[in-house]
This record gives C-alpha cells, structure tokens and sequence, in this order.
C-alpha cells in the first residue's frame, strides 16, 4: 500500500469515527427528547420533572450548571427552583427582580438569549459569580411559554466561554415546549390539591365550631339555670309569704338570692372572658408578674379575708411573654380556688420555676384534700366536653385557663395527692434579656 493510500485509508476511518460521534451525540440527544417528553407527559411531580430534565441536559451537554427559574405572576420576580451543577447549592432559592440579569429580561421579553461572552456582555448578573465563586463565561437563557404566559426560565452556564450557541437552543427547544406544559400542569395539580386541603381545613373548623356552639350553649343554660332558679324561688317565696315573714326571714332569703346573683354574675362574666379568649389575636409583650400578682391580691382581698388565708410567695419573679390582663385571670382563678377549696386555714404557697426547654412553670400549692387521678383527668377538658365532666368548683374556669395558656403559648396541668394536698400549674416562654438587649 503506497502513502498515498495510507493516508486516504486513515482519513477515511477518522471521517467515519466524526460521524459515528456526530451520530451517537445525536442518538443521546433524540433519547434525551424522547425521555424528558414522555416523562413530562406522565407525572404531576414538578420537583421529578426538573431533576430529569437538569440532569439530562447537563450531561449531554457537559456544561457547568443548569438551572430552572418559576416566574411569580404577581410580581414578575424570579425563583430559582432547582439547579444542577457547580454553584446549585448557592442559587437555589434565589429571587430576581423583574428583567433583572439575563434570566429576568428572558422571561420578562420571552426572547431566548444566548451570549457567548459575559465579559462582553453587561447584562449578565455577575453577584451570581461572586457568591459562588465561579466565573460563568457563556450563558443560554430559555424561557418557558404556554397559553397563560411565560411561565419560568431555563438557564444554561458554562466556566468555558462560546460553549453555548444556536446548535444548544435547537435541542433544548422541543424539550423546553414539553416541560412548559408539564409545568404548568403540575402547578395546576398542586393548586388544585391546595384548594382542597384548604376546603377541607375550613370544613373541620366549621364542624369544631359547630359543636363548641353547641356546647357553650348547653354550658350557659346548665351553669347558670341553678342561681337563677334560686333567685327566682327566694323572690318569690318573700313576695308571696312577705306577711308572714318576720325581718329575720326575710333578710336571711335576700341574702341567699343575693348570693345566687352573684354567682350568676360571675358565670356570665367568665362565658364572656371565654368568648373573648376564643375569638381575640393578642401581641405578646414582657410581663412584670409582680404587678399581676399585685392586682390579684387586691382583687381577691375580701376573699383572703373571709377564709383567713395565708399566702406565701417569692421576693421576685422571672421575665416571661404574655398578656397580662389574661394572665391575672388565670392566677385569679388559681388562688380562688386554692382558697375555697385549701384546708382550714387555707395556706397557699405561689412561686415559679425556670425549666429546661426555656420555659417558666409558675404554680400554686394548696393545703387541701387533694384529688384523685380521676378528678385530675377531668379538670382541664376541652370545652366540647365541659358538659360530661364536673369537678365541684373547677369546671368551666379551669377551662378558660386551658384556653388562655394555650394561646400564649404555654400548657396547664394539675400534680396532686389525696390528703396531701394539690398544685396547679401553667407555663409561659421565658424573655431572653440577651437577645432583647442585642
């Protein structure tokens, strides 16, 4: 064989080896196209989509990165939803304003733009390199279009510069139409999915507030139809015997109807303060407890009074978050019942302890009876069930401490012992000084 021969037979066998390459890079292209469309005409899930798409072009191309952005309609800004490739962890989650860098004004003009040169080209946004430390010289921006719009961007980026031209967009555009469409149906899906989920939240709010109408109902009618039938009969029974009562009767069926009265008045007002609790938003702010605890013993010093009372409670109390007018209500509603049903005198001993998930637990002890683990189990029940369940003077009160606990955060809870007396308990969050101060 002559030279001659030799070298035609070797460009012959290179000329067939640059085809067989043209060939196979344009089989994995055609698969390529083939797999991402039949994948995004089959699945709803957006995050499954990208990752085959991203991936898929980042190999067959073999570039730096790729990179999905999901335009906001309200706003026209930006998201970077996923990423493939060097620097995905930095520009995930990224927002661009409108037209902001190649990407924004793509989606913006929803003109594909290539540019084989960001050196030579200001539009590019460069805050991306700096973050992630990559110089990305060549960038191809391809917007996503349907029916309804541009929908998101996809954005190709190479370290090399003039690696992405015409020849990238005329692969990635039968592809970019799939995924268009495969998008857009996945967020449609997802909607969709939000709604119902949504419906079905309101519509097992709206069934919980039916029944806690329904209970409150019962619970006003049950709580307060005793001291009104008793207001009712003592009244009566003065108007109807008033001749034949002597001062003495008549003074001693006053006070009993006095009394109901009052009880009355005092069910009303807590129905009220469970109303109110249930339906009001409030801003939780630093609470001086000292000026709470102040409040209640003015407010219960007949009470103290009248039962000889001893109280006993720490010099200072911690920092806590709260409301303070639901907060006094909550320890007035302890102390009152420590007092009536404490021992003979009754001593209470109030203080707070620092627990270790950053919370304070504030309690008062009592010297009385105490209760048994049935009793304990039944005193802080929802206010559905207040009905089913009756603890000789702590039913609906407990219940509104229940509430106004549990709105600000904290929890409830009763420890006691027959004969030994119980403690009742609520938690608050603890004010961190260092944080307020930073």
């Amino acid at each position: 064989m002559t030279n001659q021969e030799h070298n035609a037979l070797e460009q012959e066998i290179a000329e067939r080896r640059r085809v067989e390459d043209i060939l196979q890079h344009r089989t994995s292209e055609l698969a390529l196209i083939n797999q991402a469309t039949q994948l995004l005409t089959s699945t709803l899930d957006l995050t499954t989509v990208l990752e085959t798409v991203l991936s898929g072009m980042h190999n067959l191309l073999n570039i730096t990165a790729t990179s999905f952005w999901l335009r906001l309609p309200q706003t026209g800004e930006l998201v970077c939803q996923h990423a493939i490739g060097l620097g995905s962890d930095t520009v995930i989650g990224w927002r661009l304003a409108e037209g902001q860098g190649l990407a924004g004004r793509a989606a913006k003009t929803g003109e594909t733009i290539i540019v084989p040169d960001t050196d030579q080209d200001q539009r590019h946004f460069k805050l991306v390199d700096e973050v992630s430390g990559i110089r990305f010289r060549s960038v191809l921006s391809l917007p996503l279009r349907t029916r309804n719009g541009i929908i998101g961007v996809l954005n190709l980026v190479d370290t090399e510069p003039n690696r992405l031209s015409q020849e990238e967009l005329n692969l990635l555009e039968p592809i970019a139409a799939a995924g268009a469409i495969a998008i857009e149906n996945a967020r449609l899906y997802q909607a969709a999915q939000d709604d119902i989920a949504e419906r079905k939240r309101m519509e097992e709010a709206l069934r919980r507030q039916n029944e806690e109408l329904d209970s409150f109902a019962h619970t006003v009618a049950h709580n307060l139809k005793n001291p009104i039938s008793t207001v009712i009969g003592y009244t009566d029974y003065i108007i109807q015997d008033f001749a034949q009562l002597d001062e003495a009767e008549i003074r001693e069926s006053a006070e009993i109807a006095k009394e109901a009265a009052y009880k009355a008045s005092s069910i009303i007002s807590e129905l009220l303060l469970l109303a109110r609790v249930r339906k009001s938003e409030t801003q939780r702010e630093p609470l001086v407890m000292e000026d709470i605890i102040y409040q209640v013993q003015s407010r219960l010093q007949p009470m103290i009074e009248e039962y000889k009372a001893e109280i006993v409670m720490p010099k200072t109390w911690p920092m806590v978050l709260g409301y303070a007018p639901w907060v006094e209500e909550v320890w007035i509603n302890y102390v009152s019942n420590g007092i009536k049903y404490g021992g003979q005198p009754p001593r209470l001993e109030l203080g707070a302890t620092l627990q270790s998930d950053q919370m304070i637990r504030f309690w008062v002890r009592d010297n009385g009876a105490g209760l048994t683990s049935e009793a304990q189990g039944s005193l802080f029940v929802e206010f559905s069930r207040l009905n089913k369940f009756s603890v000789p003077g702590h039913g609906l009160g407990l219940s509104i401490v229940r509430r106004i606990v549990e709105k600000l955060g904290g929890h409830v809870g009763v420890k006691s012992e027959i004969g030994r007396g119980s403690e009742f308990f609520f938690t608050l969050p603890e004010v961190d000084l260092l944080a307020d101060v930073s």
